[in-house]
């Protein structure tokens, strides 16, 4: 038998998946039983009952989402904009993305199917979109990486969250925050663009043996080679700097005010107010009336 995980930070809660690779000797087959705990604030919404088999998790601002093994979506939480209604027949999918309030699922067949909020036309997937190896989602936009490297984006794009880089090429990983994504390309290195009213898309000089990426609301996160994480963007609410003497961390997740590493984790405040005001700048992206209270 053998035992891993991964985690999903979101707006109200935390995912955690834990699965159990389950070998027969002296057969080629295996069993992988997935389960799925979450802690926070789950909105009276906890994870479905008997959710087994799950493969992948995501979490958006008020509702999760899972993938299982034979490709077949799960989502539960609010459903006050589709957001929790898997769409008929969506099957054969490998990958998945929670937004704020919308989903993204990638399919076997390198297209991708999208539901949720579509106000932004974050769930209008381009007709043309195909060979797609990731995806991602942002508050109110979607990222997409392709086979070659390249990345397409869509959706609300007040801070050019939807405007690729000119000649961003070698991606290996993409990550979305609140309204910036941030491409881990292949030599190691960290691409950002859209927001950076907190300095979340200003990449530290020299970052350089990157192997993951996460994006929070006003913060990234670097996860090296070596099991250290490097945290930039708004620290306010504890978001940085990274707790000393962590290491030997291999999962890293981002959610609005906080962050998760596979070894420990560290929170900031989790407050259901908006941020705005003198001291976080007249910039700063707004919540444009659409907030939920948390």
């Amino acid at each position: 038998m053998k035992n891993d995980f991964s985690v999903a930070a979101g707006v109200r809660c935390v995912l955690l998946l834990v699965w159990f690779l389950f070998l027969t000797a002296g057969e080629a087959s295996a069993t992988v039983s997935g389960t799925v705990v979450s802690w926070g604030d789950d909105s009276g919404v906890p994870v479905p009952v008997n959710l087994s088999g799950v493969v992948a998790i995501a979490a958006g601002r008020n509702h999760n989402l899972a993938l299982k093994g034979d490709g077949a979506a799960v989502v539960w939480g609010y459903n006050d904009r589709g957001q929790s209604m898997v769409p008929t027949n969506l099957s054969g999918v490998v990958a998945i993305a929670a937004g704020g309030w919308h989903n993204l699922a990638l399919k076997e067949d390198g297209t991708v199917a999208a539901w949720g909020f579509n106000d932004e036309g974050q769930t209008t997937v381009p007709a043309d979109l195909s060979g797609v190896v990731a995806v991602a989602a942002g508050e109110y936009h979607s990222l997409a990486l392709r086979a070659d490297g390249t990345v397409v984006a869509w959706g609300y794009n007040d801070w050019g969250q939807s405007t690729v880089p000119t000649n961003l090429s070698g991606v290996v990983t993409i990550a979305a925050g609140g309204s910036h994504n941030l491409a881990l390309k292949e030599d190691g290195t960290v691409a950002a663009w859209g927001s950076d009213v907190g300095g979340e898309s200003t990449v530290p000089a020299n970052l350089t043996g990157v192997v993951a990426i996460a994006a929070g609301y006003y913060h990234s996160l670097a996860l090296k080679g070596d099991g250290t994480v490097v945290v930039w963007g708004t620290q306010s609410s504890g978001q940085g700097p990274v707790p000393a003497n962590l290491s030997g961390v291999i999962v890293i997740a981002a959610g609005y005010l906080s962050q998760s590493g596979g070894e420990e984790g560290w929170n900031g405040r989790r407050v259901g107010i908006q941020r705005q005001g003198p001291e976080y700048g007249a910039n700063e992206p707004k919540w444009r009336g659409r907030r939920r209270g948390w």
